[in-house]
């Protein structure tokens, strides 16, 4: 079963400016700011009110923040069984991992576009070592850890390697189509759905591994288990424009106020707390509606 799950865009601060991503301009172009840990009190609850046990932290860049740690806390405490955190990894070391963990963090995605320096460079237009970075996951105790990878023209031809490495140390991949809206690719262009499925299946050719295919998230993408080691994920950036199949919300915060949005290319919707909670339930009304026609 797909779960629910409410994404809390902590901040929209970034450290990096992928060139697929809203925060590619020296200014963050989405309307979300930090949120106050009060508010974070106040989702929790409404997350606790109508039984939705995923919340994943997203921004921005979450780790930006130096309170993340009781940002997940406070989940924990109003009895948020899973919390995940999207991460592009730069600040990560295994001592703040652990930290996390230990604040009750249940999963990690770690933004990943190529272990090729160069590669990482271009896209991010930061000058890191993306290896050590993998590494930092790699040496943790990763259970619940995957690399996330939107595919582009630039990055296509280095996959492998990543899949390569991901294996080996065990960690799920989610191989990523950017969006066809995205108009400033430049010169990398989209990659679609088929030639990412088509490399993944040459991968699995040549090294001789087993795939089966995980049917859970078909609806929302393809999902791949190799060797029964690790996962590998096809998916798109945008799932759908229709709130009754997309199995998120955006959840942010601009000063007292909230945002809500069924999705990150679309207006977020301003309202206080009661007014965030209908908007929630009926959201996942729609969800269930869809999963199950007779709910």
């Amino acid at each position: 079963m797909v779960r629910s799950e409410i994404r809390l865009i902590v901040t929209d601060r970034c450290n990096l400016k992928c060139f697929y991503c809203y925060h590619n301009d020296k200014e963050a172009k989405g309307p979300f700011t930090d949120l106050y840990l009060n508010q974070v009190d106040a989702i929790a609850q409404i997350a606790s009110d109508l039984n939705l046990p995923h919340i994943h932290l997203t921004g921005g860049e979450p780790t930006l923040r130096h309170d993340l740690d009781q940002v997940i806390k406070r989940l924990k405490n109003y009895g948020v069984k899973d919390v995940a955190l999207t991460t592009n990894g730069t600040r990560l070391t295994e001592e703040y991992i652990k930290a996390m963990k230990t604040a009750g963090l249940n999963e990690m995605h770690v933004h990943l576009p190529s272990l090729n320096r160069d590669v990482y460079l271009r896209t991010t237009k930061c000058d890191l070592d993306p290896k050590k970075i993998a590494d930092t996951v790699a040496n943790a105790s990763h259970q619940g850890f995957r690399f996330n990878t939107p595919v582009s023209g630039l990055n296509y031809e280095g996959i492998k390697d990543l899949l390569d490495y991901a294996y080996d140390n065990r960690i799920g991949v989610a191989l990523i189509q950017i969006a066809p809206s995205r108009d400033y690719l430049g010169e990398y262009g989209i990659i679609g759905r088929d030639k990412i499925e088509d490399l993944l299946f040459e991968w699995v050719k040549s090294r001789g591994f087993k795939i089966t295919q995980d049917p859970t998230y078909e609806d929302f993408g393809n999902s791949y288990n190799i060797d029964s080691k690790i996962q590998v994920q096809i998916l798109p950036t945008s799932r759908t424009h229709d709130p009754g199949i997309d199995n998120r919300v955006w959840v942010g915060t601009d000063g007292e106020k909230y945002l809500f949005s069924f999705s990150l290319d679309e207006n977020p919707v301003v309202t206080d707390s009661r007014g965030l909670k209908f908007l929630i339930r009926s959201k996942y009304a729609l969800f269930k509606s869809y999963l199950n026609p007779q709910y």
